[in-house]
């Protein structure tokens, strides 16, 4: 037995159905006749006279169908439409000129008809009142004006603290994260170093997510390694001796802090901890937290729902991220990580011993909020490179206020291409070291030398 097409016909049934009911429906509203229209409330364009406009209107029904004719000032008109509506007591019909169309919307309440009338010219919607000759005008009700909403209420900062120190929790009682965290300008910290012909270094990041302990190297010759040297980050990898002399060979390369060897150029993803902290949205559930950072490829998931790393784990540059409360400080351990990305790097070239790890590192990170300050610890491990675990200066940021968002960018890999290699006649100058009078002297005779070429 077939019955595929057995549900067609009883939609088909149904529908014919529906349709003979509602023709039954409509039939129901006599509008057959003579009816005195009033056209008001706008200045009317094209034929009619500015202000209000009478017409008489000769209708002809069949079942739902209605046409008619117009006399208008403008001449005989033309009007066709049909019945509708649950009741069959809504007109929604036309009326055809030479050079317009006006749509109608209508309510048929007794000897009445009252609604709207529309120009598909000028688009202009105007109140329409039909009422049989004789017969007591219902009073035209106008569309309810649509009331002016109330000034949207200032969006609450998404995980801000009330006073900038009480620290906000989530419905289970730990620290929420959530919300935008940013190192605005006022938090200082920008104007990283000053040299001595008033030049200066502004650090972006500020010192809240320095990892600090670099300094100025006081009467150092800008040209000189051993003055670069001065001002590195005294917190850098333990590396063995065969990595520690890769690490260096790799920096030999770099122009300040910045060399082609870097991964970054190639538009990879930071890695843990490179790309752990900075600028970043926190999205905070029971289950799981979301980091969303500035670098699209940077985000990571930090999963809170006790399983564990999986057996079979393929190494990736993000890793993978598993966490726990221990008081009031979210413990992360990240595993996985491949060997394409570096431990970090600085365009300050303040980090020169800070590059490269095996596809053993694994990370424990510490997440740990007060008031509006996030700080950041981490503990890297690898076996393989490292002479003990690395760990990492506290770094600190500030949870940004609540006309702050995130703005999130496209790498590109065109810069690579523009990093160069110092020469012994274009050598690295430190431009935030200050620099002494021997250098100021090797400058001089630089510049007279080239003057004179």
């Amino acid at each position: 037995m077939k019955t595929k097409a057995v549900l067609p016909v009883l939609l088909l049934v149904c529908a014919t159905l529906a349709c003979v009911a509602a023709a039954q429906d409509a039939a129901k509203v006599d509008v057959k006749g003579a009816w005195e229209t009033t056209i008001s409330q706008s200045a009317r364009a094209h034929a009619m006279p500015a202000g209000e406009i009478k017409q008489q209107w000769a209708l002809e029904q069949n079942g739902a169908k209605i046409t008619g004719t117009v006399k208008d000032p403008s001449g005989d008109l033309s009007l066709a439409g049909n019945l509708e509506g649950l009741n069959g007591d809504v007109f929604r019909g036309q009326i055809t000129n030479r050079d317009d169309t006006w749509f109608i919307q209508a309510t048929v309440v007794g000897n009445t008809m009252s609604g709207t009338i529309r120009s598909g010219k000028d688009k202009v919607e105007r109140l329409l009142t039909v009422k049989r000759p004789g017969a007591a005008a219902q009073p035209v009700v106008a569309k309810a004006a649509k009331p002016t909403p109330a000034p949207a209420a200032k969006a609450a900062c998404i995980g801000c603290s009330p006073d900038g120190k009480a620290t906000p929790r989530t419905a289970d009682g730990h620290p929420d994260l959530s919300g935008f965290w940013d190192n605005p300008p006022e938090n200082s910290g920008h104007v990283s170093a000053r040299g001595g012909d008033g030049s200066v270094l502004f650090d972006f990041a500020g010192e809240n997510y320095n990892q600090g302990g670099a300094s100025e190297a006081a009467n150092c010759n800008p040209q000189a390694n051993a003055c670069i040297e001065m001002t590195q980050n005294p917190n850098q990898p333990p590396y063995k001796p065969e990595y520690a002399a890769k690490v260096n060979a790799i920096y030999a390369t770099a122009y300040g802090g910045s060399t082609p060897q870097d991964p970054i150029f190639d538009c990879k993803p930071n890695g843990i901890p490179r790309g752990s902290f900075g600028t970043m949205e926190i999205v905070q559930t029971p289950q799981m937290i979301a980091i969303l950072s500035e670098s699209p490829t940077d985000d990571r998931i930090i999963y809170l729902d006790g399983r564990g790393h999986p057996a079979d784990l393929d190494t990736s540059y993000m890793g993978d991220s598993i966490g726990h409360w221990e008081g009031n400080t979210l413990v992360v351990d990240v595993a996985g990580l491949n060997d394409e990305t570096w431990l970090g790097g600085s365009l300050r070239g303040t980090d020169r011993h800070t590059a490269i790890h095996s596809d053993q590192e694994h990370v424990v990170e510490r997440w740990t909020r007060d008031g509006d300050t996030l700080t950041y610890e981490a503990t890297v491990e690898d076996p393989v490179m490292f002479t003990k675990p690395w760990v990492l200066t506290p770094r600190h940021i500030k949870h940004a206020p609540a006309d702050d968002y995130l703005l999130q960018f496209h790498c590109i890999t065109e810069d690579k291409s523009h990093i160069i290699q110092p020469t012994e006649n274009d050598p690295y100058l430190c431009v935030y070291c200050t620099p002494t009078a021997e250098a100021k002297q090797i400058k001089k005779e630089k510049d007279k030398e080239e003057s004179g070429k």
